[in-house]
């Protein structure tokens, strides 16, 4: 979970203090929640795929499965353990050059779960 808090520190300093958003949780969890789902998707498919199995998912069950991933992020998020003030004090204080490589980090991370969940659905 370690990845998802750093990616929510992230994305919540971002849109609170450079793009000055009045709520920069809703899209911090909804970005998390949308490389969750993504990430929980790819291998619920290549699952099916090896095994042969055809299995087709509707609309429902995959709104279901992100906003119950939401809910669950959103608890996560709002408990005074996890928040964005102990995350900060965790990670503030982190060299520059850190920072801009676990950003880049972060940007693949990103792109290769929304390519792998792509190419994954249409196995």
């Amino acid at each position: 979970m370690k990845i998802f808090d750093y990616i929510y520190y992230r994305t919540y300093y971002i849109y609170k203090y450079k793009w000055k958003d009045d709520d920069p949780k809703v899209y911090s969890i909804t970005l998390i929640t949308l490389l969750q789902a993504s990430n929980i998707a790819t291998l619920l498919f290549i699952y099916l795929f090896i095994n042969n199995k055809n299995f087709e998912i509707d609309y429902y069950y995959s709104i279901s499965l992100f906003f119950t991933i939401m809910i669950l992020n959103f608890v996560r998020y709002r408990k005074k353990y996890i928040n964005f003030t102990i995350l900060s004090s965790r990670w503030k204080d982190e060299l520059s050059f850190k920072r801009t490589i676990k950003g880049y980090i972060i940007i693949i991370y990103i792109t290769c779960s929304l390519f792998c969940f792509i190419k994954s659905a249409t196995l």
